[in-house]
Protein backbone atom coordinates (compact mmCIF):
# COMPACT_ATOMS: atom_id res chain seq x y z
CA UNK A 1 0.00 0.00 0.00
CA UNK A 2 1.40 3.41 -0.89
CA UNK A 3 1.79 6.28 1.58
CA UNK A 4 -1.45 8.22 0.73
CA UNK A 5 -3.41 4.96 0.93
CA UNK A 6 -1.99 4.19 4.40
CA UNK A 7 -2.75 7.72 5.56
CA UNK A 8 -6.35 7.48 4.32
CA UNK A 9 -6.81 4.09 6.01
CA UNK A 10 -5.39 5.51 9.26
CA UNK A 11 -7.89 8.41 9.17
CA UNK A 12 -10.81 6.06 8.52
CA UNK A 13 -9.83 3.81 11.43
CA UNK A 14 -9.30 6.81 13.75
CA UNK A 15 -12.65 8.34 12.81
CA UNK A 16 -14.40 4.97 13.35
CA UNK A 17 -12.88 4.58 16.82
CA UNK A 18 -13.82 8.14 17.77
CA UNK A 19 -17.40 7.61 16.58
CA UNK A 20 -17.60 4.35 18.54
CA UNK A 21 -16.46 6.16 21.71
CA UNK A 22 -19.07 8.90 21.23
CA UNK A 23 -21.85 6.37 20.62
CA UNK A 24 -20.76 4.35 23.68
CA UNK A 25 -20.76 7.47 25.88
CA UNK A 26 -24.27 8.47 24.79
CA UNK A 27 -25.48 4.87 25.07
CA UNK A 28 -24.44 4.82 28.74
CA UNK A 29 -26.58 7.84 29.59
CA UNK A 30 -30.23 6.86 30.04
CA UNK A 31 -33.14 9.25 29.82
CA UNK A 32 -34.84 9.93 33.13
CA UNK A 33 -37.44 12.38 31.83
CA UNK A 34 -38.05 14.36 28.65
CA UNK A 35 -40.52 16.92 27.40
CA UNK A 36 -41.10 18.85 24.19
CA UNK A 37 -41.51 22.57 24.71
CA UNK A 38 -42.39 24.53 21.56
CA UNK A 39 -39.63 23.53 19.12
CA UNK A 40 -37.14 22.19 21.73
CA UNK A 41 -36.91 18.66 23.17
CA UNK A 42 -35.55 18.82 26.74
CA UNK A 43 -34.17 15.60 28.26
CA UNK A 44 -32.74 14.83 31.68
CA UNK A 45 -30.20 11.99 31.44
CA UNK A 46 -27.93 10.13 33.84
CA UNK A 47 -25.50 7.22 33.64
CA UNK A 48 -27.48 5.51 36.42
CA UNK A 49 -30.73 6.03 34.43
CA UNK A 50 -32.53 7.20 37.58
CA UNK A 51 -32.33 9.57 40.52
CA UNK A 52 -31.41 8.09 43.90
CA UNK A 53 -31.28 9.50 47.40
CA UNK A 54 -28.06 11.38 48.07
CA UNK A 55 -25.78 12.71 45.34
CA UNK A 56 -26.85 12.52 41.71
CA UNK A 57 -24.88 13.47 38.58
CA UNK A 58 -27.04 14.26 35.58
CA UNK A 59 -27.20 16.21 32.32
CA UNK A 60 -29.91 18.22 30.58
CA UNK A 61 -29.93 18.16 26.77
CA UNK A 62 -31.68 20.62 24.47
CA UNK A 63 -32.30 19.30 20.93
CA UNK A 64 -34.63 19.80 17.96
CA UNK A 65 -36.00 16.28 18.57
CA UNK A 66 -34.90 12.68 18.99
CA UNK A 67 -31.54 12.08 17.24
CA UNK A 68 -31.54 15.73 16.11
CA UNK A 69 -28.91 18.46 16.45
CA UNK A 70 -28.44 20.31 19.73
CA UNK A 71 -30.05 23.68 20.34
CA UNK A 72 -27.80 26.41 21.80
CA UNK A 73 -29.14 27.80 25.09
CA UNK A 74 -27.59 29.74 27.99
CA UNK A 75 -28.10 30.45 31.71
CA UNK A 76 -29.33 26.94 32.52
CA UNK A 77 -30.27 26.13 36.09
CA UNK A 78 -32.56 23.53 37.60
CA UNK A 79 -34.74 23.30 40.72
CA UNK A 80 -35.85 20.13 42.51
CA UNK A 81 -38.81 20.57 44.88
CA UNK A 82 -40.12 17.51 46.72
CA UNK A 83 -43.87 17.07 46.38
CA UNK A 84 -45.51 15.70 49.54
CA UNK A 85 -49.24 15.39 48.94
CA UNK A 86 -50.42 18.87 47.96
CA UNK A 87 -47.39 20.52 49.56
CA UNK A 88 -44.37 21.45 47.47
CA UNK A 89 -41.25 21.78 49.61
CA UNK A 90 -38.61 24.51 49.22
CA UNK A 91 -36.64 23.79 46.02
CA UNK A 92 -32.98 22.75 45.82
CA UNK A 93 -31.31 24.77 43.06
CA UNK A 94 -28.17 24.02 41.07
CA UNK A 95 -26.56 25.85 38.16
CA UNK A 96 -25.53 23.55 35.32
CA UNK A 97 -22.26 23.85 33.41
CA UNK A 98 -22.08 23.51 29.64
CA UNK A 99 -20.57 20.17 28.59
CA UNK A 100 -21.13 20.65 24.84
CA UNK A 101 -23.47 22.88 22.83
CA UNK A 102 -26.99 22.22 24.07
CA UNK A 103 -25.88 19.83 26.86
CA UNK A 104 -25.48 21.00 30.45
CA UNK A 105 -24.35 18.83 33.35
CA UNK A 106 -24.38 19.17 37.13
CA UNK A 107 -24.87 17.51 40.48
CA UNK A 108 -27.64 17.63 43.07
CA UNK A 109 -27.81 16.13 46.56
CA UNK A 110 -31.40 15.03 47.21
CA UNK A 111 -30.54 13.83 50.73
CA UNK A 112 -32.26 11.07 52.66
CA UNK A 113 -35.73 10.15 51.39
CA UNK A 114 -38.47 9.57 53.98
CA UNK A 115 -41.25 8.94 51.45
CA UNK A 116 -41.22 6.02 49.02
CA UNK A 117 -41.64 6.73 46.23
CA UNK A 118 -40.42 10.31 46.61
CA UNK A 119 -41.83 12.63 43.95
CA UNK A 120 -39.97 15.74 42.80
CA UNK A 121 -41.24 18.66 40.77
CA UNK A 122 -38.32 19.62 38.48
CA UNK A 123 -38.14 23.09 36.96
CA UNK A 124 -35.55 23.83 34.28
CA UNK A 125 -34.80 27.48 33.52
CA UNK A 126 -32.94 28.55 30.36
CA UNK A 127 -32.52 31.35 27.82
CA UNK A 128 -32.84 30.55 24.10
CA UNK A 129 -30.70 31.96 21.26
CA UNK A 130 -33.08 34.92 20.78
CA UNK A 131 -32.68 35.94 24.46
CA UNK A 132 -36.13 34.78 25.61
CA UNK A 133 -36.34 33.18 29.06
CA UNK A 134 -38.07 29.80 29.25
CA UNK A 135 -39.16 27.46 32.03
CA UNK A 136 -39.87 23.75 31.64
CA UNK A 137 -41.67 21.65 34.30
CA UNK A 138 -41.32 17.87 34.78
CA UNK A 139 -42.01 15.32 37.49
CA UNK A 140 -39.53 12.61 38.52
CA UNK A 141 -39.66 9.97 41.22
CA UNK A 142 -37.20 8.16 43.45
CA UNK A 143 -38.15 4.59 44.37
Amino acid sequence: MNFPGRLTAWWIISASLLLACIVQKSANAGTIASKRQKNVMISITSDSRKFVEGRNNFCVSFTDGPNAPSVPVTNVFIEFAQQVGKIREKPLTTVLKEDTVGRYCGEINLGVQYYHPAVYHVTIHYVDASGKKWTCHMMVSID
